[in-house]
C-alpha cells in the first residue's frame, strides 16, 4: 500500500507541476521575470564563449541555445515607457511592450525552451521536497501536501518558469536537505553519504552564490546525524577537506565580485556588522527602522508573492491572511517546544525528530547571510525567493505549526479562539492608538515602495486574526456549519486551485495588452502627475502600436506636449504640426524645442514664425519663445543674447565668474509651475571647453541648513565656448535661497549665490 501511495503521490505532483507551470508560463510574457532578459543574454554569451567556471545553469542553457538558435545577436525587446516598480496598474507592470512580438521569433522560441528547462528543474525540486517531507513528518501522508503547497506559493510558481540561475540553487538546496534527512533517518549508509557529500560540495560552487550556505549545512547536518561522538569526529575530519576546497574554488575562481573577508570576520565578531561600521570592508550597519519597515516586510512579501521585475504585489488582504497564517504557524511551532514529547518514542520517531531539527538548522544557516547582507553587501538585498533554497523545510515546519494549532483548537476550541481574539483586540487597540500612528509614520519614512499597501496589509492582518478566532468559535458551537479538516487530498486540491485562480483573475489581467482607450487613460493620468516626458514616450509607443487610431491622433492634437518624447528630435515637420495645433503656446513645449532645435532644422516656416511672434507677446511665454527663436535662427552667444532672454523672463542679471572663470554666470529667471513649485533657469557662457562639465543648483529652504539638489529638468548639453547656455531646474513649493556652481568631473567646486525665490 505504501508503494502504491508513493507512486500516486509522485504522479500527482508531476501532473500538478506541469499544469501549474505551463499555466504560469503562458501568462507571464517574455522577459518579464526578474532580470530575465539579462540572464537570457548572458546564457547566449556563455553558449558562444564557454568558460571553465561557467555556472551549472548556463551550462545546461548553452546546450539548448546551441541546438536551437546559435549565433544570434542579443535580444533587445522594446521597453515600456510606462513601466514602474512596485505597481499593480494595468499597463505599468510590464517592463517590455508585448502588443506585438517584443523580439524575433527565434529568440522567443529559445526563451520558451529555456523556460521549459527551468520548469523541468523545478519539477525535480518539488519531488525532492516531497521526499524530504516523507522523512521529516510524523504522518508521511502529508508529504504530498507539503510539496503541493510549496508549488502553489505564487512566488515559487512564478520563479519556477522564468529564466534565472537561482533555479539551480533551489534544486541543489532540496538535494542537500534530502541527503541530510536521509542520513539522519537511517536511509543512507555512511559510505554512500560521504560520497554524496563530496559530489554536492563539488556542485555547490557552480550554483548561484545564495547556495554557499549549503556547504556548512551539509557538513554540520551529516556530522550531527552520526550516532556516536567518535563517528562524528571521524565524519568532521572526512568532510573538512572537501568543504575547504569548495570555499577555495569559490573564492578564487567562481566569484570575482565576492569578498569573503566580511563574512569570515563574523567568526570573530558575530554582531559587529550590525552595530558598528567597518571602513576596511565598506560595511555600514542598517538602522533598526530599516529592518522593521523595509527588510522584513519585503522579505515576507517576496516569499509569498512579489511578481514581475518586481512590479506586481499581491492584494493587501491576501498578504494579511498569509501573515496571520504564518504567525499562527510560528505560534504552533513554539508551543510544540514547550510540549514535551513522549519519552518512550520509537526509534523511527526519534530519527524523524532529528531530521526536523537538522532541517531547522539548515533554515537558520540560510537566514544568517540573508540577515547580514544589508549590513555587509547593500541595502537592496531582501529577496524573499532566497528562502526557497530550504522551501521544503520551511513549509513542513509551517505545516507542523498549523497542525499544532488545529489540534489544540479541537481539544480546547474556546480557549484557543479566546487567545487569538484577545490578540486581535490588542492589535486593534494599538492600531487606533498613538502606537498605530507611529507605525504608519515609520512606514512612510522608512519603506521604499507601495507604502499604502503595507499599511493596508497590517490592518488586514488584524482582521484575519479576528476572523480566525471567530471561525474556531463557530466550529465549536455549530460544527455542522463548517467543513472539518479533511486531509491531504483536500489541501492539495485547494492549494493548486487557489494558485490557478489567482493567476487567472489577478495576474493575467495585469499583463493583457492595452487598447487605444486604455492608453488614453494612462497618458492622461501620467500627465496629471506632471510627468510630461514619460507621457510623451507612452504616446509615442501607443501611436506606433496603433498608427490608425483616430482617438490617439486627437489626443496628440489636443495635448501638444505628447509630441515631444525623450527620443524626439526637432524637425520642420514637427514644428509645423505644433504650430498649427497650438503647441507653441505651451511653455514646456517651447523650452524642450529650444533645447533640441539648434542646427536641427532649416529656416522656420511662416506658420512657425507667426506662432512664435504670438508667443513672444505673452509674458509667460516670452522667455522660452525667445530661446526657441534664437535656436532656430542660429543665434550665437554673448551678453546681448543672455540679456534678451533674461529680460524676456523678467529675470535677474548677475554677470559674475563661475568656478574660477570656467564660465560667466549671466543671470537667472524664475517661473511658477502648475504644481505650485518654481522653475529656475540659470544662464551662463562657457569660457573653457564644457566637456565633462555640468551646472548644479542647491536650494536651501529659508531658515534651514539642509538643501535640495534637484536634477536638471533637461539632459545637460556640452555648450560651445562663448555661446550662451542655459539649464532649467524644478523646485517643489516653498521659499529657497539659491546657489549655483559647476561640476567638473567628480569635483563640485565652489558655488555663488543667485538670490531667493519669491
Amino acid at each position: 500500500m505504501s508503494d502504491t501511495r508513493t507512486l500516486r503521490d509522485l504522479v500527482t505532483l508531476v501532473v500538478l507541476t506541469i499544469v501549474v507551470g505551463l499555466s504560469w508560463m503562458a501568462v507571464v510574457p517574455s522577459f518579464e521575470g526578474p532580470d530575465e532578459l539579462f540572464f537570457y543574454n548572458r546564457a547566449r554569451e556563455y553558449a558562444e564563449h564557454p568558460m571553465a567556471r561557467e555556472p551549472l545553469f548556463y551550462r545546461a542553457a548553452g546546450v539548448v541555445i546551441r541546438a536551437m538558435s546559435p549565433g544570434l545577436p542579443p535580444a533587445e525587446p522594446r521597453y515600456n515607457p510606462a513601466f514602474r516598480f512596485t505597481t499593480n496598474r494595468h499597463g505599468e507592470v510590464n517592463r517590455f511592450l508585448h502588443e506585438r512580438p517584443p523580439a524575433p521569433r527565434s529568440h522567443l522560441r529559445t526563451l520558451a525552451a529555456l523556460r521549459a528547462l527551468v520548469l523541468a528543474l523545478s519539477l525535480l525540486t518539488v519531488l525532492l521536497i516531497y521526499a524530504v517531507a516523507r522523512l521529516a513528518l510524523p504522518d508521511a501522508r502529508w508529504a504530498v501536501a507539503v510539496a503541493a503547497v510549496s508549488l502553489a506559493i505564487p512566488q515559487f510558481s512564478f520563479v519556477a518558469v522564468i529564466v534565472h540561475p537561482e533555479v539551480v540553487t533551489r534544486l541543489v538546496g532540496a538535494a542537500v536537505a534530502l541527503l541530510v534527512a536521509a542520513r539522519a533517518a537511517g536511509r543512507l549508509s555512511r559510505g554512500v553519504t560521504w560520497v554524496a557529500f563530496v559530489v554536492v560540495t563539488a556542485v555547490i560552487p557552480f550554483a548561484d552564490r545564495q547556495a554557499f550556505f549549503l556547504v556548512p549545512f551539509a557538513a554540520a547536518g551529516l556530522v550531527a546525524a552520526e550516532p556516536t561522538w567518535r563517528a562524528r569526529l571521524i565524519a568532521a575530519g572526512a568532510m573538512l577537506m572537501p568543504a575547504l576546497l569548495a570555499l577555495a574554488i569559490v573564492a578564487r575562481f567562481m566569484e570575482d565580485s565576492t569578498s569573503f573577508g566580511p563574512w569570515l570576520a563574523l567568526l570573530r565578531h558575530p554582531l559587529s556588522p550590525l552595530v558598528e561600521a567597518n571602513p576596511s570592508f565598506g560595511s555600514v550597519p542598517p538602522e533598526r527602522a530599516y529592518y522593521a519597515f523595509e527588510f522584513a516586510p519585503k522579505l515576507f512579501m517576496g516569499f509569498w508573492g512579489w511578481l514581475g521585475q518586481p512590479s506586481i504585489l499581491l492584494p493587501a488582504w491576501l498578504y494579511g491572511v498569509l501573515g496571520a497564517a504564518t504567525g499562527l504557524a510560528l505560534a504552533g511551532l513554539i508551543s510544540r517546544l514547550f510540549n514535551p514529547e513522549n519519552a518512550a518514542l520509537s526509534e523511527a520517531a526519534r530519527r524523524r525528530r532529528l531530521v526536523r531539527r537538522l532541517l531547522a538548522l539548515g533554515v537558520v544557516l540560510m537566514c544568517i547571510p540573508i540577515l547580514y547582507a544589508p549590513a555587509i553587501a547593500g541595502r537592496n538585498l531582501w529577496y524573499g525567493r532566497w528562502l526557497f533554497a530550504m522551501l521544503g523545510a520551511i513549509v513542513a515546519g509551517l505545516g507542523l505549526g498549523w497542525a499544532e494549532i488545529v489540534g489544540r483548537a479541537r481539544r480546547r476550541p474556546h480557549r484557543v479562539a479566546a487567545a487569538i481574539g484577545i490578540l486581535a483586540i490588542v492589535a486593534f487597540l494599538l492600531w487606533v492608538s498613538p502606537w498605530g500612528d507611529a507605525f504608519r509614520a515609520g512606514v512612510q519614512a522608512n519603506h521604499y515602495g507601495d507604502r499604502e499597501r503595507l499599511i493596508a496589509t497590517a490592518r488586514d492582518l488584524i482582521v484575519a486574526l479576528a476572523a480566525a478566532a471567530l471561525a474556531i468559535e463557530l466550529a465549536a458551537r455549530a460544527p455542522r456549519l463548517l467543513v472539518r479538516w479533511s486531509g491531504p487530498a483536500v489541501t492539495v486540491a485547494c492549494a493548486c486551485a487557489l494558485n490557478v485562480t489567482l493567476l487567472a483573475s489577478f495576474v493575467k489581467p495585469l499583463y493583457e495588452p492595452l487598447t487605444p482607450a486604455e492608453f488614453t487613460v494612462l497618458i492622461d493620468d501620467t500627465l496629471a502627475l506632471g510627468e510630461s516626458v514619460r507621457a510623451a514616450d507612452i504616446y509615442a509607443s501607443a501611436t506606433t502600436l496603433y498608427p490608425d487610431s483616430l482617438a490617439l491622433r486627437r489626443l496628440g492634437d489636443s495635448r501638444p506636449r505628447l509630441l515631444l518624447g525623450s527620443q524626439t528630435s526637432a524637425s520642420g515637420v514637427l514644428l509645423e504640426r505644433l504650430a498649427r495645433a497650438g503647441g507653441l503656446a505651451d511653455r514646456e513645449v517651447l523650452l524642450r524645442l529650444a533645447r533640441e532645435a539648434a542646427g536641427a532644422v532649416g529656416a522656420p516656416s511662416d506658420t512657425v514664425r507667426t506662432a512664435l511672434a504670438d508667443a513672444e507677446q505673452r509674458p509667460d511665454l516670452a522667455e522660452p519663445a525667445r530661446l526657441l527663436r534664437l535656436a532656430l535662427e542660429g543665434g550665437t552667444g554673448g551678453a546681448d543674447v543672455a540679456a534678451a532672454a533674461i529680460a524676456a523672463g523678467n529675470g535677474t542679471r548677475l554677470s559674475m565668474p563661475l568656478r574660477q572663470s570656467e564660465a560667466r554666470l549671466e543671470g537667472m529667471t524664475l517661473h511658477r509651475l502648475e504644481s505650485g513649485g518654481t522653475e529656475v533657469i540659470v544662464y551662463f557662457t562657457p569660457l573653457r571647453s564644457w566637456d565633462n562639465h555640468r551646472v548644479w543648483l542647491h536650494a536651501y529652504p529659508i531658515g534651514s541648513r539642509d538643501y535640495l539638489d534637484p536634477d536638471a529638468a533637461f539632459v545637460q548639453r556640452s555648450w560651445p565656448i562663448g555661446v550662451t547656455g542655459w539649464e532649467g531646474f524644478h523646485l517643489p513649493p516653498g521659499r529657497y535661497d539659491l546657489f549655483a556652481g559647476v561640476w567638473v568631473g567628480g569635483s563640485i567646486g565652489d558655488g555663488v549665490h543667485l538670490g531667493s525665490t519669491p
